[in-house]
């Protein structure tokens, strides 16, 4: 097995005490999956498939100050992107646990996008909004790729109790709704929102343990992540509400 070399370089230039910008790019590389994986499934592979290559590069500023607007803290930041993938591995899929389909690379794709975030905190509050988009292209078609997230708003709102050591957290995403072509085929994906909730514990006197309870899909949405879209009649659905306690102890 040979050993393939990637680079990646990141900058980040500090203007003053509150403002800041940042630039990187970064080599991408993905070799094809291991045929024996999927011997027991009616998976396909093109006999001159090749690795996936590509270029990600980046370039973004921030924000961020103290006591401003009554605020104990604030901030914003924006960052652009643009990836280029060649010889894009195309491994349409039935099912999470069932792969059935071709693997072969379907050309090159351009990826823009860009993520914006705004911070704040007051007191023992604070927040975090993110909406992040992404639109793809392939390079001959014009088509989208299959896999395409789009747009997506994430909120996180938390609030600290110190005199009980406890933490606790809510969680919204909302994935807009999204309609593209991909294979000649016009896809819709389903808009959704999904919450969580979670409380951490803290001992302040035994600073190696934390403790955390959380539920996940609190209101028990059914729904498909756009990221792993499989057709307009089979979607790869998420799990449900689910309740998860763990804990963790340092030595």
């Amino acid at each position: 097995m040979g050993v393939i070399p990637t680079f990646g370089l990141a900058a980040k230039y500090l203007i003053n005490d509150n403002w800041s910008v940042n630039a990187s790019s970064t080599e991408l590389f993905q070799g094809p999956g291991l045929r024996e994986s999927y011997v027991d499934y009616s998976t396909n592979f093109d006999k001159d498939l090749k690795a996936e290559t590509g270029v990600n590069n980046a370039i973004g500023f921030a924000f961020k100050d103290q006591n401003i607007m009554g605020l104990d803290s604030f901030g914003f930041s924006l960052n652009l992107f643009k990836t280029r993938i060649e010889d894009y591995i195309d491994n349409w899929a039935i099912g999470k646990g069932r792969p059935i389909g071709t693997y072969e690379n379907s050309g090159d794709y351009d990826i823009d996008g860009f993520e914006s975030t705004l911070s704040l905190r007051k007191a023992l509050f604070s927040a975090r909004l993110s909406y992040s988009k992404s639109d793809s292209e392939q390079l001959e078609t014009g088509e989208q790729l299959r896999y395409e997230v789009g747009d997506s708003i994430s909120l996180n709102l938390g609030y600290e109790v110190p005199k009980y050591d406890l933490k606790f957290n809510w969680t919204s995403l909302v994935n807009r709704t999204d309609d593209s072509v991909s294979s000649g085929a016009d896809i819709h994906k389903v808009g959704y929102q999904v919450h969580n909730i979670s409380m951490q514990w803290l001992p302040s006197q035994l600073e190696a343990l934390s403790m955390t309870l959380g539920v996940e899909n609190i209101f028990d949405k059914t729904y498909y992540s756009h990221a792993s879209y499989s057709s307009d009649t089979v979607q790869d659905y998420e799990a449900g509400r689910n309740v998860k306690l763990s804990a963790s102890y340092v030595f």
